[in-house]
């Protein structure tokens, strides 16, 4: 099984203070047709309090494959996701929580989910960036009882090639314990992952406030 993730985010700062940013990603498990999630988020409000803290929170939707009836069509599910970051000596502390839908290890489904985390950024030269994250996942199902918990922490290093260029490397480890009657046939699960990536952020165009 596989994974992979594409999207693109469009973010405007407005005043000193105030950001606003819209994005898309889609995620893509095994067969790209039949296993999509589309995810938007319509609006996302970043707040700078001080120098050093910034509050964000955004809204969106979730378009999916709906596996959960007997007539499988798509579903459209509202998400929410609110945090604060803070930085430090140490490096960029922040933590978030979200509502949003989930995808499952061992299942093609998506569920409603309750997510926290939390980590820090430290920086490492001029150039490479660690970060660390610890992640909290409940999930449950409209239609069955029990519940569906997720515990994941991730190593990732960020290198800037060139001037809006950076790529990434990281390391995840997650494990899934699972109560929900019809999805029996994975009690548990654990599974590490290394991944690679690259991002590219265009320089903003500011027209002066």
């Amino acid at each position: 099984h596989y994974s992979a993730t594409v999207g693109i985010g469009v973010y405007q700062g407005i005043t000193s203070w105030l950001s606003l940013g819209t994005s898309y990603s889609i995620q893509l498990n095994d067969d790209l047709k039949e296993n999509q999630a589309h995810r938007v988020e319509i609006g996302r409000l970043q707040f700078n309090l001080s120098q050093n803290t910034v509050v964000y929170t955004s809204g969106g939707v979730v378009i999916s494959k709906n596996y959960n009836r007997i007539e499988e069509g798509y579903e459209i599910r509202p998400t929410a996701r609110a945090g604060i970051s803070w930085s430090t000596e140490a490096g960029r502390l922040y933590a978030e929580y979200s509502r949003t839908m989930m995808s499952v290890s061992g299942s093609r489904r998506l569920l409603p989910s309750d997510t926290v985390s939390a980590g820090l950024g430290k920086p490492i030269g001029g150039r490479i960036n660690l970060r660390l994250i610890g992640y909290y996942q409940r999930s449950s199902d409209s239609t069955d009882s029990g519940q569906l918990s997720v515990y994941q922490g991730q190593a990732s290093l960020e290198c800037l090639l060139v001037q809006g260029l950076s790529m990434s490397a990281n390391y995840t480890y997650r494990y899934q314990d699972n109560s929900i009657n019809v999805l029996g046939g994975i009690p548990y699960a654990e599974r590490q992952t290394i991944s690679a990536g690259l991002q590219y952020n265009w320089p903003s165009r500011r027209t002066g406030y």
